[in-house]
């Protein structure tokens, strides 16, 4: 009787350290959701950024997290949540969020903020991937595993693909993608060259724009050089393919000390924490909001 008990208290004991665990582990790795809207040329005015923020405080409920902090320039708003941030420009929508968030349970009230709100109809492209995560078992529908991603995914896209990168009983990268390209902002630029009689200079695409100059065309075609405020104003204006570069860098196992630095035990405020680690050296004339 005694070695019983004593094997009962053992496992009680085993089950309690477990649940203590799982109530303090926080999952690290994003869900990472972005979407771009096709441009609608009977409604020049289309824009994501007309969506007013208690509409985004209240999509976000349904992933669980909220608006901590909010910024924003000519191009973009930038949102800090409590489970990381969100982004919005004119027809990009970027979510990203950490924890046992449910990131893809906004995809229905989002789409119709977007047709109701922004004045887009269409999605030109879809991109949903993530890491694997430490600790699937404490994720929440629809977020359990890939399999179930996915086919939530398809439930509302039919044409949108899957892959694995990597072996999937180790470190591996999930990704979904949804790419249209029916037109979209492309066939806008070309219309918009051909009526205007202007053409891409290949030779400097990122710097030069070549117009030619009806009355002086058999003479000489003008080159105009363009500032990049001038290129984003002009992106803007015509609703050319708006600029994508983007870096992620995913860091495992980091020195304790470093980490430190980013809590109160170290760092009272986030601009110390900022000034400490050095982030404000990475991009000259980046905006951070702390």
């Amino acid at each position: 009787m005694a070695e019983n008990e004593d094997m009962s208290n053992s496992s009680s004991n085993s089950s309690n350290s477990s649940s203590r665990e799982d109530m303090h582990f926080f999952e690290g790795v994003e869900k990472l959701l972005e979407i771009w809207f096709e441009p609608n040329p009977s409604n020049k005015g289309a824009d994501l950024r007309k969506i007013p923020r208690p509409m985004w405080e209240a999509l976000l409920k349904t992933v669980r997290c909220e608006i901590i902090s909010f910024t924003r320039n000519e191009q973009i708003d930038a949102y800090v949540l409590s489970e990381s941030s969100m982004f919005v420009s004119k027809r990009r929508w970027i979510l990203k969020t950490c924890g046992s968030t449910t990131t893809l349970a906004c995809l229905e009230p989002l789409l119709r903020l977007a047709s109701e709100i922004a004045g887009y109809g269409e999605i030109e492209e879809l991109f949903y991937s993530r890491k694997n995560f430490k600790r699937p078992e404490l994720q929440v529908s629809p977020h359990r595993g890939f399999d179930e991603e996915v086919a939530f995914l398809d439930s509302f896209f039919e044409d949108g693909r899957a892959y694995s990168l990597g072996a999937i009983n180790r470190d591996c990268w999930h990704l979904y993608t949804l790419s249209r390209g029916g037109g979209g902002s492309g066939k806008l630029e070309q219309q918009f060259l051909a009526s205007n009689n202007i053409s891409m200079n290949n030779a400097n695409a990122n710097n030069m724009i070549t117009t030619n100059n009806k009355q002086q065309q058999q003479q000489h075609q003008q080159v105009v050089e363009m500032t990049p405020s001038a290129k984003m104003n002009l992106i803007e204006s015509l609703q050319l393919p708006d600029p994508d570069q983007t870096i992620e860098i995913l860091m495992t196992d980091l020195d304790p000390k470093v980490m430190a630095v980013f809590t109160k035990d170290v760092c009272s405020t986030a601009l110390e924490a900022t000034q400490k680690s050095g982030i404000h050296k990475l991009i000259p004339g980046m905006v951070i909001d702390d």
